[in-house]
């Protein structure tokens, strides 16, 4: 779904010649990075949860157009999401879906800090995907 949109989006500003978003009436204007940090030796268990949920977000929740998981290369306890969604309703709808409950609880037992979240306001760029 997020290669099609992709795909589908890239088309429209070749065609358009549009390089600014903010002028495609909001569309990607929700973006955030949140960083989770796992304590010493839990780092495969949140890996793996953290893998489970990018899975369950691909499954269920079409209005998020990318949901990308990264680690740190300096310190393999830290990760980080890179999120961008499509409205301020799929945000919403993605902090009380169940799988996001379910991820809060596994990482009550394998956080070394509260995750910490930064707002992004999209600018400009490339998207050569």
């Amino acid at each position: 779904m997020v290669i099609h949109h992709q795909i589908l989006l890239s088309a429209f500003i070749k065609k358009t010649n549009i390089h600014n978003l903010k002028s495609l009436g909001g569309i990607f204007m929700i973006a955030l990075i949140a960083k989770l940090t796992a304590i010493e030796g839990k780092e495969t268990e949140m890996k793996s949860a953290l893998e489970k949920m990018v899975a369950a977000v691909d499954q269920t929740e079409p209005d998020v157009s990318h949901y990308e998981l990264h680690v740190s290369n300096e310190n393999p306890c830290e990760f980080y999401f890179y999120e961008r969604y499509e409205n301020s309703d799929a945000q919403n709808a993605h902090r009380t879906t169940e799988h996001m409950r379910q991820l809060g609880q596994t990482l009550k037992d394998i956080t070394g800090a509260k995750p910490e979240i930064t707002q992004l306001t999209w600018l400009t760029g490339v998207n050569r995907n």
